[in-house]
């Protein structure tokens, strides 16, 4: 769509202050964001009947995971940072998943699979974001 490549080209004409700026806020919000999703990973809650669906729940899990990675992905200043920081949140939400069996939840493996989908997902979009913009100002 048109108004999605006129999006793109405005992020494209950032500042290099504003892009920093940018990447600072994602920094800070990632945290309560990582929060948020830790502490809804361990309480047990019921969901209303119409939301028990269970690939409701799956892409629930996808775009958790994908939005804290986009998140940590466009915060990092290299690759490798960013690599491994979706690397840990894979290993992040296996492990909520098995503690999830010792607070009421069930241990699913596909929820683990949609974590590590969306982690890897997000991660790659967020850094397909950053890396033209960074690369434009560290040549200047």
């Amino acid at each position: 769509p048109p108004d999605c490549l006129a999006c793109f080209s405005n992020i494209m004409r950032l500042s290099r202050a504003s892009l920093h700026w940018a990447r600072a806020v994602v920094a800070v919000l990632f945290w309560p964001a990582l929060a948020l999703v830790i502490w809804t990973s361990l309480i047990v809650f019921t969901l209303p009947p119409i939301l028990r669906l269970n690939f409701q729940d799956l892409i629930a899990h996808f775009i958790a995971y994908s939005g804290l990675a986009g998140m940590a992905a466009m915060a990092l200043h290299t690759r490798k940072a960013a690599i491994w920081a979706v690397a840990l949140l894979i290993a992040m939400g296996a492990t909520l998943e098995i503690l999830q069996g010792f607070t009421g939840r069930e241990t699913d493996l596909y929820d683990a699979v949609a974590n590590s989908a969306g982690a890897l997902c997000g991660g790659f979009f967020g850094r397909a974001i950053v890396e033209p913009l960074y690369r434009r100002y560290v040549s200047n």
